[in-house]
C-alpha cells in the first residue's frame, strides 16, 4: 500500500524462469527498461561520443546493434534457424512483445528461447564494451558457424 499502485510491465515474462546467468539477466534488464548507455543515448545526455556504431559505423541504437548490425542479424538468424524458429528481428519495442508472447510458456522451447534471447543480448553488450574500451576485435563475436 505504501508503494501505491504500479502498472506491470510486458517484459516481466522475461525475468521469470530464465536460466540465464545474473549478469546476463541485468544486462536484459537494463534494456528492457532503455537503460543501456549506448552511444546515441549518451549523445543525448550531451556526452562525448562518435556516436557510431563498432560493428559497421552507423549510429549506434539498440535496434542497430542488437538487431540491424550484418554481424548481430546473421548471428541471430543462425540461433532462430536452429531452433526452427521462422522470425525476422524487428524494433527493440517490437522484439521485446515478440520474445514475451514467445516465452510466456513453461515448455522447454520457450525457456530455451528465453536464455538464447538474454545471452545474445549479453554477448553482444560485452562484445561492444570489449571493442570500446579494451581495443577487442570486431571478430572475436561469432557464432560457431563462422568458424
Amino acid at each position: 500500500m505504501l508503494r501505491g499502485e504500479k502498472p506491470r510491465v510486458i517484459w516481466r515474462i522475461l525475468m521469470y524462469a530464465n536460466r540465464a546467468r545474473p549478469r546476463s539477466m541485468f544486462t536484459l534488464w537494463m534494456v528492457c527498461q532503455n537503460r543501456l548507455p549506448t552511444k546515441d543515448r549518451l549523445t543525448r545526455f550531451e556526452i562525448t561520443t562518435d556516436g557510431k556504431c563498432v560493428y559497421c559505423g552507423q549510429m549506434e541504437t539498440y535496434n542497430h546493434m542488437f538487431f540491424y548490425s550484418a554481424k548481430t542479424k546473421r548471428i541471430w538468424r543462425q540461433i532462430l534457424n536452429w531452433m526452427k524458429i521462422r522470425h525476422s528481428p524487428g524494433e527493440w519495442t517490437d522484439e521485446m512483445i515478440w520474445f514475451c508472447q514467445q516465452t510466456k510458456g513453461k515448455s522447454s522451447r520457450d525457456r530455451l528461447l528465453k536464455l538464447a534471447a538474454t545471452e545474445m543480448i549479453y554477448a553482444v553488450w560485452s562484445h561492444r564494451n570489449k571493442i570500446v574500451f579494451q581495443q577487442g576485435k570486431i571478430e572475436d563475436l561469432r557464432s560457431k558457424d563462422d568458424h
